[in-house]
């Protein structure tokens, strides 16, 4: 899996770049999952008086709703990143506003006022309503994804390498080597305490 984010300020082109983006990929055979941060502060997918809300109001966590047409697992709060990406098994997942996640990045403007405020390490091309004005900014290519979202898609595919998920660690076992989640790291490591007495060690 390789994970992308496209950041910038409202009503500069992200969704409209991540669209097209979508799109390409999906063209090229890719299986592609999105991850939008919402900034509204009262944005619930859930409310008061359903039976999903019910369960959650008497402790249940998760809660999932499951119909026809979807199914959502419901979370209280906001979850990091990292721990929804767990969830996606996809080729490619774009992240759209979040800032603050260490993976290669895509920024939008319309001023290059905005993308001098918004600019970072991780970004390596820009895109949204400025591609109109620029094709280079800072060195960095600037690709009108919106007409064209081939360009911008072959630099993703050079630039995104396969995420692994910081913090993880390495259990070699029966010759195998295996990722755990820092959850599953802590768990392991509190039944191995607790079983500390019975353990043989390599090399006893």
């Amino acid at each position: 899996m390789r994970v992308i984010g496209f950041i910038g300020y409202s009503k500069t082109g992200k969704t409209t770049s991540i669209l097209s983006v979508i799109k390409e990929l999906r063209a090229r055979g890719y299986s592609v999952g999105t991850v939008k941060d919402i900034k509204h502060g009262n944005f619930m997918l859930d409310t008061g008086g359903k039976n999903s809300y019910r369960h959650r109001e008497a402790g249940a966590v998760p809660v999932t709703a499951r119909g026809d047409g979807e199914t959502g697992i419901l979370f209280p709060g906001r979850l990091p990143a990292e721990l929804i990406l767990r969830h996606y098994q996809n080729d490619f997942v774009l992240l759209e506003g979040i800032r603050d996640f260490p993976v290669p990045q895509i920024l939008t403007g319309t001023t290059e006022q905005q993308l001098e405020e918004r600019v970072n390490g991780r970004v390596f091309a820009v895109c949204g309503r400025i591609a109109n004005e620029l094709q280079n900014w800072r060195g960095l290519p600037v690709i009108n994804a919106a007409q064209n979202a081939a360009p911008l898609v072959d630099l993703i595919l050079q630039k995104a390498a396969p995420y692994r998920e910081e913090g993880l660690g390495r259990l070699l076992a029966d010759g195998a080597e295996l990722e755990l989640s820092p959850g599953t790291l802590a768990e392991l490591s509190r039944v191995l305490r607790g079983r500390k007495a019975d353990l043989k060690f390599a090399g006893e």
